[in-house]
């Protein structure tokens, strides 16, 4: 069929893809810093650089096309171990088969925290990379890697985590299974608050939360982590029935003062 094309099977696939589900045209997605992001064939290879990126996709059933991911990811963040590093809920470990067989910590890592590898990133030829908000890095990624990057993310607010949602969904085109993880999660957030929102003022606690604070020490220096900061918004806590005593204040993260 292709004869002497310089063309693959690969390529006629992703063209009849296209043409059928995105009627022909390249697909633009806006993504959570208001980034046009486009791509021109589907996306079959996916590296992640943080494990919320990393969750959403694996929920949304596309595990087996991530090639790469983040050292957190790979680590525990997605799926626990104990003091001692080692693995624990160990069938939910093994559930998590990557492509080719393995578990989550037999991906590639092609960065950590603070610094990518963008030559072993760029050696896996990913379809895209989804990357994480705080780093504001979607244009260096593309520069270097060769591929669509799509910032992702959410705050703290359900809105914003359902946002969140939609777009991966939108970029892997899997909306069917976007309104199932959504309406999942909005029925054990309506389960919460269908017992919480008959508590009285006087009723719920007073809460400071300090999430991610240092492990070691009063400050993190690496982590920039103060063990005081806190959350003006963090909707978790407030259909629990808490009174976040922070909630007032202008801004997110804060130090306690």
């Amino acid at each position: 069929m292709l004869g002497d094309s310089s063309h693959t099977l690969d390529d006629v696939g992703d063209a009849s893809y296209i043409l059928t589900y995105w009627d022909g045209k390249p697909k633009t997605v806006t993504d959570t810093h208001n980034r046009e992001v486009t791509f021109y064939r589907p996306v079959e290879r996916i590296v992640t650089t943080n494990p919320e990126n990393s969750r959403i996709v694996i929920a949304l059933s596309e595990l087996d096309k991530i090639v790469a991911t983040d050292e957190c990811t790979r680590d525990g963040c997605v799926l626990p171990r104990d003091a001692n590093n080692e693995k624990i809920a160990a069938n939910a470990w093994n559930n998590l088969q990557i492509h080719g067989g393995g578990q989550l910590d037999d991906l590639p890592e092609t960065n950590t925290r603070r610094e990518i590898d963008y030559e072993s990133m760029a050696l896996l030829q990913p379809d895209v990379v989804f990357d994480a908000t705080w780093y504001n890095r979607g244009d260096t990624i593309e520069d270097k890697v060769g591929c669509p990057c799509v910032d992702a993310g959410a705050g703290f607010t359900f809105k914003g985590s359902y946002e969140h949602i939609q777009l991966i969904g939108e970029v892997l085109d899997e909306e069917k299974r976007v309104d199932e993880l959504e309406g999942f999660v909005r029925s054990k957030v309506n389960m919460v608050k269908s017992v919480t929102s008959n508590l009285n003022e006087s009723e719920k606690p007073t809460v400071y939360f300090a999430p991610r604070g240092a492990k070691d020490g009063f400050y993190e220096a690496a982590e920039g982590r103060d063990f005081t900061r806190t959350e003006s918004v963090y909707e978790p806590l407030t259909i629990a029935g808490g009174d976040n005593v922070a909630k007032y204040c202008t801004g997110g993260e804060l130090p306690l003062s």
